[in-house]
């Protein structure tokens, strides 16, 4: 799930809290929106907070979700909400290190799993998150860690590549950005902060892209 790709983009050193609204179209149809919002905690680390709301067809529905990670780039919690109509389903992921500690909530039911990594040799923090601290990183830089997966449900492995710069077009404007491939499935692009112009995702739904709707001035074609 692309909200869950967001959460990973690298993120720039003493920046205050930054938000980008982006429009998501899956397979060429409106998707609906997204707003991504970043910031570092003095003395704890960094939170990201996405927020995507789904308009497909009649299927409308929210997925709001915060991340966390200290100044290492580990993860520490997650949050996630999902709401649609009068339904809201509230998932918590708590790492204890190498093990995930999920409890999911929906109305008066909760119910608690633990995952626990077995991989020998295995890293859960992620090196990418602190790419954009000044300089962007060498060209072919890999980031390799494990990260629990709320949609899978398990714990998988995780590959972050900087690919080099890139010039592209963003609704009507051109800008110069930073490309991010998460797997092969995931491409980013980002500016000099780490912030998303514009994302693309192959999924078994099609290909989902969101653009981002904020360019600052200056980017003109």
């Amino acid at each position: 799930m692309l909200i869950a790709a967001l959460v990973m983009l690298p993120m720039a050193q003493g920046v205050a809290a930054r938000v980008v609204i982006m429009n998501a179209t899956l397979a060429g149809k409106p998707y609906g929106k997204v707003s991504y919002s970043r910031g570092i905690v003095a003395g704890k680390g960094m939170e990201r907070t996405t927020r995507m709301e789904v308009e497909d067809g009649d299927d409308k529905y929210t997925i709001s979700e915060k991340r966390v990670y200290s100044n290492g780039g580990v993860p520490t919690t997650v949050t996630r909400t999902i709401t649609k109509g009068d339904k809201i389903i509230n998932i918590s992921l708590r790492y204890e290190g190498h093990t995930a500690v999920v409890t999911y909530g929906e109305g008066s039911r909760n119910e608690t799993e633990t995952f626990k990594l077995d991989e020998e040799g295995a890293t859960i923090a992620d090196e990418s998150q602190f790419w954009f601290f000044g300089n962007p990183p060498d060209k072919g830089s890999k980031s390799t860690f494990w990260e629990f997966s709320l949609d899978q449900g398990k714990w998988v492995k995780q590959e972050v590549k900087y690919e080099g710069t890139a010039r592209l077009k963003v609704g009507e404007k051109t800008v110069d950005a930073y490309r991010i491939s998460i797997g092969k499935d995931v491409n980013f692009y980002v500016d000099e902060f780490g912030m998303p112009y514009k994302s693309v995702q192959q999924t078994p739904s099609g290909t989902l892209t969101l653009e981002r709707t904020d360019l600052p001035p200056g980017d003109e074609d």
